[in-house]
């Protein structure tokens, strides 16, 4: 079996300037495109969210943008850094960062802005947006010598709002088991969280609790599986490719794990990458100390529509 868990993934722009007597001036608010440079550098990166680019290039941003296309000025100063997540549907992670340009730093004409890495990488561009006014239309902004920049990216990473469905057999003893695989925990801080600058989608826990088999069923989304819990032995994420926006994960459950006699394994929950998965099984696998257990899951990613 392999669980396939889909996200989509956004982010949001908003420019404003700072005279030096304090007063701020709302310069711009718009989405952005997330390159897919920026998707490939999620899978096994957690740097994403270092700096901000300006620049005065005017061309539609594409998917295969991996940088500005007339850069004038990068800033990896942070004057604000916060986290969360939504409290109802759909349910997301987000993490929101001020990048301040210090007075004079992005001086001029501008047209296009950025989020990524710092410009010494050469490929840069996580995402890439034309700086647009209320209509929506492309626009060219002016930041003078003597004001500051600030600019606002705030990333949203939204966790399946489907359940995920199939069956396995048993190649001991034949049974059929049905698995319904959802996320979970979707409101907690701690298991959807956004790294500072990003996180690794390979990213899969620092401690045993990170997964876990349970003996009891299944929750709604914000919950996790209920029951008796048993730590995992290992989980394995398998290495990144670019282009596929997919990890695969193995969780292995050794001899002397989730052995819940009589009740069997109902469900089990881990994390992988920004979220926190669930994987309930019906009937129950009856686990002993002469078996493994292996659960495989896919996490994937997409911009979101």
């Amino acid at each position: 079996m392999r669980a396939h868990f889909h996200h989509t993934v956004s982010g949001h722009f908003r420019l404003e300037a700072v005279r030096p007597n304090g007063q701020r001036r709302l310069l711009a608010e718009f989405d952005n495109l997330i390159t897919d440079w920026g998707l490939d550098r999620m899978g096994d990166n957690a740097d994403w969210l270092t700096a901000c680019h300006v620049g005065s290039g005017n061309t539609a941003p594409a998917n295969g943008d991996t940088a500005l296309v007339s850069h004038i000025a990068t800033t990896s100063t942070v004057q604000s850094d916060t986290s969360g997540n939504a409290a109802t549907a759909p349910y997301y992670a987000w993490r929101k960062r001020v990048y301040r340009f210090a007075a004079g730093a992005a001086a001029g004409n501008l047209a296009e802005v950025a989020i990524g890495l710092g410009t010494a990488s050469g490929s840069y561009a996580f995402s890439r947006a034309l700086i647009r006014d209320g209509m929506g239309d492309p626009t060219t902004i002016t930041i003078l010598a003597d004001e500051i920049l600030d600019v606002t990216y705030e990333f949203r990473f939204y966790a399946p709002e489907a359940d995920a469905t199939g069956s396995v057999t048993d190649p001991e003893t034949l049974v059929d088991h049905n698995w319904t695989g959802r996320a979970s925990s979707v409101t907690s801080a701690v298991l959807w969280e956004i790294g500072n600058n990003g996180r690794s989608m390979r990213y899969a826990g620092i401690t045993s609790a990170d997964a876990r088999a349970f003996d009891g069923a299944i929750q709604a989304v914000t919950l996790a599986p209920s029951g008796v819990a048993s730590n995992s032995s290992a989980r394995t994420p398998a290495a990144y490719s670019n282009g596929n926006h997919y990890v695969d994960l193995e969780l292995l459950f050794g001899l002397n794990q989730a052995n819940f006699t009589p009740a069997g394994v109902g469900a089990v929950q881990f994390r992988l990458g920004i979220g926190t998965y669930q994987i309930g099984f019906d009937p129950k696998p009856l686990k002993t100390v002469d078996d493994e257990l292996k659960v495989t899951a896919r996490v994937s990613w997409s911009r979101r529509p």
